[in-house]
């Protein structure tokens, strides 16, 4: 009897050990179909490169300027006419301005290659792609990219080093190699653009450096519109909103004033519309950095995709608008 409940033992233990490493060897299995590792720095290169071989008629590359440590910045002209930058309307897209913001860089990248292949298919995007230029940037920070560090090689945030608008007269900053060339790169071309981070899930807009309660921006109701039309856009693959999304924590359906939300000084987003009068906004893209979870960057990418297009498709009414420079008014009580 004995032998009997030893060996009855011995199989129903084999069989816990079957069911468990058949668990065990599933879950592992799907964490790793699941995992998401980010491009290198190489690899977003040859991503360029590849997409504006494969798309020459409506892609092509230019440089922006160079890092500290001499790496290129690059950009991507996603247009039938590059050559009326500025003259028709014209949107600025950047990324990765902060180095460990890799989520960025990787939605620029998907969306350039989604815009492009689809240009013949498409009616809406042809059009869109037709009747404006749009820039894409997508890491300004190569440096930081490398490094996977937020700063530049100098240790430099380049979003507090463009100018600071705190003091009693507006201060350029301008320290960096980066800040200066993105600067420099046809100052008065674009109407409107947008500046993608992470960190957060939340659409920033204007302004920065003060709460909407001290100041508010001249062309506040473009700027507006411009935030509603993103959040507010429904994606056509999935019938969902940037504002549907879960992981948005504040604001009003995923919008709010930069500095409502928190004070920064030396933004891109200030900077470009206060001294060349492109409205900027802010769009942080996710509540991790750089998610590690192919699910998780295909649901971002997504939620974008085509509040990117719908954003583009107001370029014209900001254009028609003549804003040669943003200014702003004291809020009176």
């Amino acid at each position: 009897m004995r032998k009997n409940r030893n060996g009855l033992f011995a199989l129903i233990l084999v069989c816990c050990l079957f069911v468990v490493t058949v668990s065990c060897t599933q879950d592992v299995t799907s964490r790793k179909q699941d995992d998401f590792v980010y491009r290198s720095y190489d690899e977003v290169l040859s991503c360029i490169f590849g997409i504006a071989g494969k798309y020459p008629a409506i892609i092509k590359t230019d440089i922006v300027g160079k890092s500290v440590e001499n790496r290129d910045i690059h950009a991507l002209y996603l247009s039938s006419q590059p050559d009326k930058l500025g003259k028709i309307p014209s949107v600025r897209l950047a990324g990765n301005i902060h180095g460990n913001e890799k989520i960025s860089s990787e939605v620029l990248l998907r969306f350039l290659d989604y815009a492009a292949s689809n240009y013949e298919k498409n009616p809406r995007i042809k059009k869109i792609i037709d009747e404006n230029c749009i820039v894409v940037i997508p890491v300004i920070n190569p440096d930081g990219y490398v490094k996977n560090s937020r700063r530049n090689a100098n240790g430099v945030d380049l979003n507090r080093d463009f100018t600071d608008y705190s003091g009693v007269s507006a201060k350029p900053l301008f320290s960096q190699p980066e800040s200066q060339a993105v600067r420099d790169y046809h100052r008065e071309a674009f109407d409107c653009s947008i500046s993608f981070h992470s960190g957060d899930v939340v659409i920033s807009m204007l302004l920065d450096f003060a709460k909407s309660s001290v100041y508010v921006p001249k062309h506040l109701s473009l700027a507006q519109m411009l935030a509603r039309t993103y959040a507010e856009t429904v994606c056509t693959d999935t019938g969902k909103k940037f504002c549907d999304n879960p992981d948005i924590f504040l604001g009003t359906e995923g919008v709010i004033v930069g500095g409502d939300w928190y004070i920064v000084n030396g933004s891109l987003q200030d900077w470009s519309y206060l001294e060349t009068g492109c409205i900027d906004m802010t769009v942080e893209l996710s509540e991790d950095y750089a998610p590690d979870k192919k699910s998780k960057v295909d649901e971002t990418y997504l939620y974008n995709r085509d509040a990117i297009l719908a954003f583009i498709e107001k370029a014209g009414e900001v254009k028609n608008a003549g804003i040669d420079r943003g200014g702003y008014v004291t809020v009176t009580r």
